[in-house]
């Protein structure tokens, strides 16, 4: 039996638009979902000691495979449909240990290839932006073609979970019917989330989580502007409000969860702290930390 280890992720800012072709800041954190793969006589995978539907999952790693079949054991602490990347988590992780049985010694592109083939089959038409957090790790400044790995410090961030649940493919397609009614006013959404990204990365380098908290602000209003907020989040933010420098809804919103970068002193009662910034699944399972101009070659 083989084991491996993928984190979750947050995206900071950018989500959504970074499917129109901004830019996002994402990051990986200290929550994790962990795949055992075994040979078996069929393919099969158990999730909280049940079998779970997974073809996504065997049909992208088939790559490794190749029609030979494994059994999944998935340990996790990620919630489903929360926003923090429980999909794309699983999709390494699986990957990463199908290979490791098969002995089998992907490069990153591959790794993030096949992990990708499951995400469409889940997300319809998703960025990369979780798998690359969560495959490469770290603080992520992503766009569709580039990378390139923020070296900064972690840092802890809030998590409230709201407890709504969502489809994100049914999000992202709400999103593309506000862009087709006000393509003026959403190309320039696009435009700015893709400069508060870039500034936001620049921020995180420099330590200055008060300036990352304000574009965090900015990018909620926008997310409640498309459509893809709801009053739960809303009154979560309003709660938070005067405790964090910034709190958002994260991923593809209707629901999920809200992060937030605390103050000192906050009082904050609610939540569960995480780490952000942490390993990725690369290092984390194969020892080796990946270089920024690597990482772009590789998912370019």
């Amino acid at each position: 039996m083989i084991e491996a280890r993928a984190p979750a992720k947050i995206i900071i800012l950018g989500e959504h638009f970074v499917v129109h072709g901004s830019h996002a800041l994402a990051a990986s954190i200290d929550r994790y979902i962990t795949v055992t793969a075994s040979y078996h006589s069929s393919d099969v995978l158990i999730a909280s000691g049940k079998a779970v539907k997974a073809e996504h999952i065997f049909n992208s790693v088939d790559k490794i495979t190749r029609g030979r079949h494994v059994k999944l054991i998935v340990k996790s602490q990620v919630p489903n449909g929360a926003g923090l990347g429980s999909s794309a988590a699983l999709s390494i992780a699986s990957t990463i240990a199908v290979s490791k049985l098969f002995d089998v010694k992907p490069d990153p592109s591959l790794l993030f290839d096949i992990s990708m083939e499951a995400e469409k089959y889940i997300h319809r038409n998703p960025s990369g932006v979780d798998v690359a957090a969560s495959l490469y790790g770290g603080f992520v400044l992503f766009k569709r073609g580039e990378l390139r790995i923020i070296k900064a410090q972690p840092i802890r961030f809030l998590v409230v979970d709201s407890r709504q649940r969502r489809i994100t493919g049914n999000l992202v397609s709400r999103v593309k019917e506000f862009m087709e009614h006000n393509p003026e006013l959403f190309a320039s959404l696009v435009s700015v989330s893709d400069l508060m990204s870039i500034k936001g990365a620049q921020a995180i380098e420099n330590g200055n989580v008060e300036q990352v908290g304000s574009y965090m602000n900015v990018t909620q209003h926008f997310l409640e502007l498309i459509g893809v907020s709801t009053p739960k989040i809303k009154s979560i933010i309003e709660y938070l409000n005067g405790k964090v420098f910034g709190a958002k809804l994260t991923g593809a919103g209707g629901g999920g969860c809200v992060i937030a970068i605390p103050r000192i002193g906050n009082g904050l009662k609610s939540g569960y702290m995480v780490k952000a910034g942490v390993d990725g699944a690369y290092k984390i399972n194969y020892g080796k930390q990946l270089e920024p101009s690597t990482a772009a070659d590789d998912v370019a």
